[in-house]
């Protein structure tokens, strides 16, 4: 009630608690009313209503136990291409030298996840509905992510789970290209499968929840058990090293011997005691004979191993004295040719090679010079981009050949790719961020 002017103020009426706190109210929807919400951005997109805030809910044990169902979906989610194909294949050749890379992509989507959930916890919207409204609209980033997408579109990591599958079914031996079919035909029922519990498991979080929750504890309680009985404390250093070691790219070098001529543990990169040097590797066959380059030297006989017409028809059809390379101590490496002649792989005859030659007899063309005949190819190796310009040796030659690969581990690893977006859509429809945010 208002107070009277004309009283004196010993008269005036009393306002109670609960008359004060209806007058707040009454003011506060007034407010609310009077409030119009902005439009920012593209006026192609819906503007912004205007809602009262939920009471803060009270946080119980059960309450942060619930929390954990988007946590384990989103995490099941992070264990993927990344971690299974790019990271062995990167940590094969550079050991755990590079996963600082993985360090600042994992901090980034860290922040990145932040602040769209707070976007969403403020506007109610998805984020992908917040970048919309950025110029120069919603129809040109609607395209624009299907392009940064179009990988994921694309069943690849079905395509790729089916060669492990398909190995198994051919006995522990590696699909080739003549097993295209077989490979291929595996990836779909990968991927088809893939949808079976979105189809049938009711409602989609729920299914997501169950089964990347059974992903976490098999793939996690595997990486364990290797962790802990099949590796030793130097890996272990090694790989926590990797995570901070800022700055280290790869590079092509030779293996650096000490006084005594042998290599220096330090430099020794596969460890195999040898003093390694760079081992060429192998252009497109077509790429090298329409540049008339000169053939390598597979045997290391200090001749080139050049194909040759046996028969003289005017066309090559043996790979002439190149024999197949042997391991006849089974030390690993190859010490020995045989008296076997290398297959000349010639489909359309016409003289010249389709591939390089198996001198190994792996099934597979050869891809690089095996100078020291241990099936790995030397060469590859690590530089700090700080430390070779404080040393006064400038900045390093990066070797560009896996570019590709270690930009991709960069770009998936954790949740990689867009995968990231849908945090958002987990604040907005379950709430598990509301507590810190």
């Amino acid at each position: 009630m208002a107070d009277d002017p004309t009283r004196p103020d010993d008269e005036q009426p009393d306002v109670t608690e609960n008359q004060s706190e209806g007058a707040a109210s009454d003011a506060t929807a007034q407010a609310t009313s009077d409030f119009v919400a902005p439009h920012p951005g593209s006026k192609k997109m819906p503007q912004w209503n205007t809602a009262e805030l939920i009471d803060a809910p009270y946080f119980t044990r059960r309450n942060w136990f619930a929390m954990l169902g988007p946590a384990l979906v989103m995490g099941g989610a992070a264990i993927g291409g990344g971690e299974w194909l790019l990271g062995p294949l990167v940590t094969a050749k550079y050991g755990a030298a590079l996963l600082w890379l993985a360090t600042i992509s994992v901090l980034g989507q860290v922040l990145y996840n932040i602040e769209i959930s707070r976007y969403t916890l403020y506007t109610g919207e998805p984020i992908f509905t917040g970048k919309f409204r950025t110029m120069p609209g919603p129809a040109f980033w609607v395209c624009a992510y299907l392009v940064f997408d179009l990988g994921s579109i694309f069943p690849y990591l079905a395509k790729n789970a089916a060669t492990p599958v398909a190995t198994i079914i051919k006995g522990g031996e590696v699909p080739t290209a003549d097993d295209y079919l077989l490979v291929t035909v595996i990836g779909y029922l990968i991927f088809l499968a893939a949808l079976v519990p979105l189809f049938f498991g009711g409602k989609i979080y729920n299914s997501l929840r169950i089964i990347m929750s059974a992903k976490i504890v098999l793939v996690f309680g595997f990486l364990l058990t290797l962790a802990f009985f099949f590796s030793s404390p130097s890996t272990w250093v090694e790989i926590c090293s990797g995570f901070v070691q800022f700055g280290n790219v790869p590079i092509e070098r030779a293996e650096k011997t000490g006084a005594d001529g042998k290599v220096l543990p330090s430099d020794d990169w596969d460890m195999d005691g040898h003093a390694d040097g760079v081992e060429p590797i192998l252009k497109d066959i077509r790429t090298s004979i329409k540049g008339s380059e000169p053939w390598p030297d597979f045997n290391q006989d200090g001749k080139p191993d050049a194909p040759v017409d046996t028969d003289g028809d005017g066309k090559n059809d043996s790979w002439g004295d190149l024999t197949t390379h042997n391991d006849t101590n089974d030390d690993g490496r190859l010490d020995t040719w045989s008296n076997m002649s290398v297959l000349f792989k010639d489909e359309n005859k016409d003289g010249d090679p389709d591939a390089w030659p198996d001198v190994n007899d792996d099934k597979q063309a050869e891809k690089f010079i095996d100078i020291d005949g241990d099936g790995i190819r030397d060469g590859n190796n690590i530089d700090n981009i700080f430390l070779s310009i404080f040393r006064g040796d400038g900045f390093p030659n990066i070797d560009f050949t896996l570019i590709a690969f270690i930009t991709g581990l960069a770009a998936i690893a954790g949740s990689g790719g867009l995968s990231n977006t849908p945090t958002s859509n987990f604040t907005r429809d379950q709430g598990w961020c509301e507590t810190y945010l």
